[in-house]
């Protein structure tokens, strides 16, 4: 009988081991393990219908609302919504591939993003990453060209970053706890040091200021204090650090994830996992450009001697028409999560038209919807008909966007430039830092621009969860704080009609 059972124990190991084995891993280290019932989109818009049902000024369920978030963030993680209508040809690209191949079955995939980045690609063609593989580099994104994912598994990865636990020797500095990376950096800067697999981050410090773990320090082209040494340092008294973390994966600055000329059209990225780079994109008159179910995570971070930061999320500049984001899960992000933005004095008309973002999950940006239009020399700038709704925002100005004292979920940083048909609506707006929105109006006239409420982006049925009497909204340079006097002076103004406000006891 003990025989029996004895044997029975070791079966039973042997399949939970295989069990565990039986769920793949992707290139970022997460396991590919979907829940049996995804949320759809329907069901996600169903239970914002619910919040703004509910009563007014009553005590956030936080526990619910969080579960809401994290369902919302599985459907978009385990989408398998692929691009298949392909009108011209289309490319494969696996790790296990070969760039002397043809590329055009998975049988016969390309290996590198230099491959895709130099390919002839033409308006119409596609060019597919396989699941659960990961790139390090930059993807360069050309005018009529789709990008997507193939096969089963997790979305595939690409990653402006460097790995620093594989890739060279961690060495001890004459600083006691204080370790250097054996390899130069030659990227023009650094953007945030990672650990086990993005569970953990490091903050930037200056050499002279490495005082405790997750601390680093790097010295670049745009580094602080003049240093240029090219190296990476990195504080930690358990040891190697090679030796202590699973993973070390530094993100790199000088370019975009997602790279593109000024003037690109017609791009369509679908189920990828975009990390580190100044941003996962940003350039000027961009044209019908479209991101679905994609993750962006990580990018920006770092500032130099002048204080600038190196961006995150995805950017426009000048004048764009057309650029749509739905779907998405936008993920610690230094700077702002999205930012269709111009700030400028030559006489050209700088507009802004369909800018679009939709049922994203928004977390841990500084801000997450930036917008300003500050053309000095044009009376006809503006934002025309852009949307931001259903999105739910949390734990903004948290995080690797921790900078509370700016951190806003909707911010126009005073733009002069007018609104025209634009509309924020049916956003959850959850537990900011500081101010939830920022928002101003102007009409531009000969003699300069002056406020009026009528330029700014209408905002209704959005859905505010905030501490009772912090600071919560500035409208037209007026500051408010969260209670029901604040809530019917806006409604009085005109300002989210229809909104609900929920008291938050903390974070």
């Amino acid at each position: 009988m003990k025989r029996f059972i004895s044997i029975m124990a070791i079966i039973l190991c042997l399949c939970t081991v295989l069990t565990a084995c039986g769920k793949p891993k992707s290139a970022s280290g997460d396991v590919y393990d979907p829940p049996k019932n995804l949320m759809t989109l329907d069901q996600y818009h169903a239970e914002l219908d619910k919040l703004l049902n509910a009563t007014n000024f009553s005590n956030a369920d936080t526990g619910a609302i969080d579960k809401l978030g994290d369902r919302l963030a599985e459907m978009i993680k385990y989408n398998t919504d692929d691009i298949t209508d392909v009108k011209g040809t289309t490319y494969y690209v696996a790790k296990n591939g070969d760039d002397k191949n043809d590329g055009k079955t998975p049988e016969t995939a390309w290996a590198t993003l230099d491959k895709v980045n130099s390919a002839p690609l033409n308006p119409g063609d596609a060019v597919l990453f396989n699941r659960g593989d990961g790139w390090r580099g930059y993807l360069f994104a050309k005018s009529g060209i789709t990008y997507g994912a193939y096969g089963k598994g997790l979305k595939p990865v690409i990653s402006y970053s460097m790995d620093v636990k594989n890739g060279g020797k961690w060495e001890e500095t004459d600083t006691e706890n204080v370790w250097k990376f054996s390899e130069r950096i030659t990227a023009e800067d650094t953007g945030v040091l990672l650990f086990n697999n993005a569970e953990d981050y490091a903050d930037l410090r200056e050499l002279d200021d490495l005082k405790d773990n997750n601390q680093f320090a790097f010295s670049g082209q745009r580094a602080q204090r003049g240093k240029k040494d090219n190296y990476l340092y990195l504080y930690c008294d358990k040891g190697n650090p090679a030796e202590v973390y699973d993973s070390m994966e530094v993100t790199l600055a000088g370019k975009s994830v997602v790279y593109m000329l000024h003037n690109t059209h017609d791009v369509t990225l679908n189920n990828l996992k975009l990390c580190g780079g100044n941003d996962t994109f940003f350039a000027s008159n961009l044209t019908n450009i479209k991101i679905s179910y994609c993750q962006n995570f990580w990018s920006g971070g770092n500032r130099d001697t002048y204080g600038t930061r190196l961006g995150g999320g995805s950017g426009a500049w000048f004048s764009c028409d057309g650029i749509y984001i739905e779907n998405c899960h936008i993920y610690q992000q230094f700077d702002a999560g999205i930012s269709p933005q111009y700030s400028g004095s030559n006489e050209a008309v700088s507009v802004f038209k369909d800018f679009v973002a939709k049922n994203c999950l928004f977390e841990y940006c500084e801000y997450t919807f930036e917008y300003f239009n500050n053309q000095t020399n044009s009376l006809e700038d503006r934002y025309e008909n852009f949307y931001f709704g259903y999105n739910f925002c949390r734990l903004g100005g948290y995080g690797f966007g921790d900078k509370p004292s700016n951190s806003r979920y909707v911010k126009s940083w005073g733009s002069g430039s007018a609104c025209v048909d634009c509309v924020i609506e049916n956003n959850v707006f959850d537990r900011a830092a500081t101010t939830s929105i920022e928002i101003v109006g102007k009409k531009q006239t000969a003699e300069g621009n002056v406020f009026d409420i009528n330029y700014m982006p209408k905002l209704k049925n959005n859905i505010y969860i905030h501490q009772k009497n912090k600071r919560f909204a500035t409208i037209q340079d007026t500051t408010y704080k969260f209670n029901e006097e604040t809530y019917n002076t806006l409604i009085n103004m005109g300002v989210d009609e229809g909104a609900r406000y929920f008291y938050a006891e903390n974070k």
